[in-house]
């Protein structure tokens, strides 16, 4: 649109559009906050909903699908304002209950009902949620009282965080010029078909039939495996949950436990049948020896391996990326080939 305005300025042209109170406020929905403090989080999402309602606005319009779903999905079960009727969902984005009372997104149109009826009658993935969310709030309240600075570091964290937003003029470039002078090579993208494109041809460039993944959200965000797939080029995910999920060809649940919906059970089923040595796989630990089998030779005989990261320093031009599988160090071994790292954000 030729304009580098923000868009509430640019769609106010079209619209009558009204700041949504409070909407600086998140409740967490997605993350570990909503499973953590759920009294909390149901609560804001509840002040949100009354706020909306005493707008008397029929379009919700917002930058966070996840925030989206969970706003309509509140207002569905207050029964309150819908949208007036002709409004194509396809044309305006997220509504809520249209004539037959049904929810609709035009990502996937008259798919969402059929998935969530689906959802709610399988048993199972009531059973594999419950057990992840259970030892995910354990775990980490282990883990915080094991560590008595972690408020501090928390907050530190943020700090540095919100400063490095706030200076992104400056930053990215500082990490350029100190990766560039070792020979790192570096790409900037305004994309994610571009982002791909890219990746794409420096497999083609180096000959790669096969690569290896880790960390790899972004790559599932910019569609990077279809990218890959369409090119011909083998992928294989190391991660262990994405290990798990790309055998069973599902999209990831979750962007901390990508196969938070799969049972220790049917992880198993998986495993024998897709792994050349399962092994016995009645354990947990017995089921990630069966996975090391299968992955680590996969490393030597990758063209490629491809890696997400979750820090870039400035000041060194180093790149930090933290795993618990060693997915991520491995990556970096790669038979001395090549090894490329996908960031979204400096």
């Amino acid at each position: 649109m030729r304009t580098h305005a923000p868009p509430p300025n640019v769609l106010s042209r079209c619209w009558s559009l009204r700041p949504l109170e409070g909407s600086a406020t998140c409740c967490g929905f997605g993350g570990t906050f909503c499973v953590k403090y759920p009294a909390i989080s149901n609560a804001i999402v509840e002040e949100k909903a009354q706020a909306i309602e005493a707008t008397g606005a029929g379009l919700l319009l917002g930058g966070d699908l996840d925030c989206l779903v969970n706003m309509a999905g509140k207002l569905h079960r207050r029964g309150h304002a819908r949208l007036p009727r002709g409004r194509d969902p396809r044309q305006h984005g997220w509504w809520y209950g249209d004539r037959r009372n049904r929810m609709s997104a035009h990502v996937r149109p008259g798919g969402f009902d059929t998935r969530v009826q689906a959802a709610l009658a399988n048993p199972l993935l009531k059973i594999a949620i419950d057990r992840t969310t259970g030892t995910a709030r354990a775990k980490r309240a282990a883990a915080v009282a094991a560590r008595p600075g972690f408020a501090a570091g928390r907050d530190l964290g943020r700090d540095i965080k919100d400063h490095v937003i706030d200076n992104l003029d400056h930053y990215p470039v500082e990490f350029e010029c100190n990766a560039l002078a070792p020979g790192a090579k570096i790409h900037w993208v305004r994309t994610g078909q571009e982002a791909c494109d890219i990746v794409v041809a420096i497999c083609r460039d180096a000959g790669a039939c096969t690569v290896t993944r880790a960390k790899s959200v972004l790559g599932e965000e910019i569609g990077l495996p279809h990218a890959l797939e369409v090119a011909g080029i083998e992928q294989v995910e190391t991660d262990l949950a994405e290990h798990i999920i790309q055998l069973a060809g599902d999209p990831p649940s979750h962007i901390v436990w990508p196969a938070l919906h799969k049972t220790r059970q049917q992880v198993a089923a998986l495993f024998r049948s897709h792994h050349h040595d399962p092994g016995a796989l009645a354990r947990v630990e017995e089921m990630v020896a069966s996975a090391r089998r299968e992955l680590r030779g996969r490393f030597s005989a990758a063209d490629v391996g491809i890696s997400g990261a979750n820090f870039l320093i400035a000041d060194t031009g180093a790149v930090c990326t933290v795993t618990n599988e060693a997915c991520g160090e491995e990556m970096k071994w790669i038979s001395n080939r090549l090894w490329t790292n996908n960031l979204g954000r400096p």
